[in-house]
């Protein structure tokens, strides 16, 4: 599963990527909430990402925690940006997400828009690496594998990387949304997309669900890259969870529920379908 000899290979070859390549404009958008726990770690380890230029754009939905105040003191660095706050809220993490595509300045001078979560780890070559294997495949869309982290101390490796298939977008998202990198092009399209939706309609539909269907479905090609570079911190806090019990109870609510139900046909009326895909 871990190889070093492998992964030591790889590193010679990006130090060679780097040395050949200018530094890359970067959106990161973060979405918060109650991460006080979490979200010193995970923003440093986002400004230290190398070979690439970051800006950070934060969406806080109504933390009461200590949360705000650690943004605050980030937001001294010019690289990190808050969007102004909603008093009302977003009511849930994809929400808010959608909230950053809608409104973050993606368009201006940016080339790539990766995604984050409040409570993980990034590997410094996390961004570079992805830019590195969309160019490489040709791809305008990025998703990876995950290494799931507890509070033990454990470490699983979290295969996501699976053969994609025909019209399989409107049944799953690629992996989690933490892992997603976007072309600017293909951020822009998405955003102007799913823009057409009601606010209603957004906060009950998975933001990495649709990322993935209506880029496909719009001829945008993904890679799914077999390597993590993630650190993807499971606890009692995790809106859905990656593996165990809880997980699969969480998902089961969901199942019975109808949410299933309602992402297919909200992703149905914004996909272009063919028998072609």
């Amino acid at each position: 599963m871990f190889d070093l000899n492998r992964d030591a290979k790889k590193s010679v070859v990006q130090i060679n990527y780097l040395n050949n390549i200018k530094m890359i404009r970067v959106a990161v958008l973060l979405a918060t909430h109650n991460g006080s726990k979490w979200i010193e770690a995970q923003i440093d380890s986002i400004l230290n990402q190398i070979g690439v230029e970051v800006q950070i754009f934060v969406s806080d939905d109504r933390s009461s925690d200590n949360t705000l105040a650690i943004l605050d003191d980030f937001a001294r660095d010019e690289r990190v940006s808050r969007l102004e706050r909603v008093d009302a809220g977003y009511g849930s993490p994809a929400a808010n997400f959608f909230r950053l595509l809608l409104e973050a300045p993606i368009e201006v001078d940016f080339e790539y828009v990766f995604l984050s979560d409040q409570d993980d780890y990034w590997l410094p070559n996390k961004i570079i690496s992805a830019i590195q294997e969309m160019q490489l495949n040709k791809a305008d869309c990025y998703a990876s594998d995950l290494i799931c982290t507890y509070p033990d101390g454990a470490r699983r490796f979290l295969k996501k990387s699976y053969p994609q298939t025909k019209n399989d977008y409107l049944f799953q998202g690629a992996s989690a949304g933490c892992t997603y990198g976007l072309s600017a092009r293909a951020a822009v399209t998405f955003r102007d997309i799913i823009g057409r939706l009601g606010d209603a309609v957004r906060k009950d539909i998975s933001h990495d669900w649709a990322i993935y269907a209506v880029t496909r479905s719009h001829g945008f090609q993904w890679t799914l890259d077999a390597r993590a570079y993630i650190d993807y911190r499971q606890h009692g806090e995790n809106a859905y969870g990656a593996l165990g019990l809880d997980s699969y109870r969480k998902r089961w609510l969901l199942l019975k529920n109808g949410w299933y139900r309602k992402n297919v046909l909200v992703l149905a009326s914004v996909c272009l379908l063919s028998k072609e895909q």
